[in-house]
């Protein structure tokens, strides 16, 4: 693996009730991607909206495991909020802008205020500290709001348009994840680069497009 995130678009429908897992997790995405047992594999997960229930199957030992944590309208926001190299459990609720974590090393529930009715949540390494940053995407403004985990600090920087995806990641190889979009409408890709504040493009993708986010290099 070269550290760095590669671009790929996926056409696909939209999942059942929009409940797509997508967990943004850099720097090393494969480590934390789906990561419950901290086995450095990922671990086949689903959660189901009737009942808040995610289930897990452990790649460690096979074995399985559920716990009731969310409602239906809540969107999934998994990630590794407590450095511990395992993914957190976690939603955000929109209507409520709260993002609800249960953190792996303690069993214990996070609560924490970021975010609007309309908002993207956008988690992802910012601050290069091996923790999920809570964050969000407002299509709005553009704007992109960040609840950096070093500091307990908010950053926050104008970057994209009202119709632009967000889609955060380490591209440039720093550890630190990249604010950045992708524009269906011209299948081009925007990223603000953390290494050093530069700006770049590419194109790959069209308008029906779906961006996904991996690594593909190992």
């Amino acid at each position: 693996m070269n550290g760095k995130i590669d671009i790929a678009a996926s056409l696909s429908a939209d999942p059942p009730n929009n409940q797509a897992a997508v967990f943004f997790n850099a720097p090393n995405p494969s480590r934390y991607y789906t990561d419950f047992d901290g086995d450095a594999k990922s671990d086949f997960t689903i959660f189901r909206p009737n009942t808040g229930i995610w289930w897990t199957l452990f790649s460690k030992d096979s074995s399985y495991r559920a716990i009731n944590f969310g409602l239906s309208s809540d969107k999934i926001v998994a990630g590794n909020y407590d450095g511990d190299g395992k993914t957190d459990v976690a939603v955000y609720r929109p209507s409520e802008g709260v993002w609800y974590i249960r953190l792996s090393s303690t069993g214990e529930a996070k609560l924490q205020q970021l975010g609007l009715t309309e908002d993207i949540p956008v988690q992802s390494d910012f601050d290069g500290d091996e923790k999920a940053d809570i964050a969000v995407y407002r299509p709005s403004s553009s704007y992109s709001y960040i609840l950096q985990s070093r500091s307990n600090s908010i950053l926050y920087e104008k970057f994209g348009t009202a119709k632009d995806i967000p889609a955060p990641n380490d591209f440039d190889g720093d550890n630190k994840s990249d604010i950045a979009v992708f524009r269906p409408s011209d299948g081009i890709w925007y990223m603000l680069k953390s290494k050093d504040g530069s700006f770049s493009s590419i194109k790959w993708g069209s308008v029906s497009d779906v961006p996904s986010l991996m690594s593909l290099d190992h």
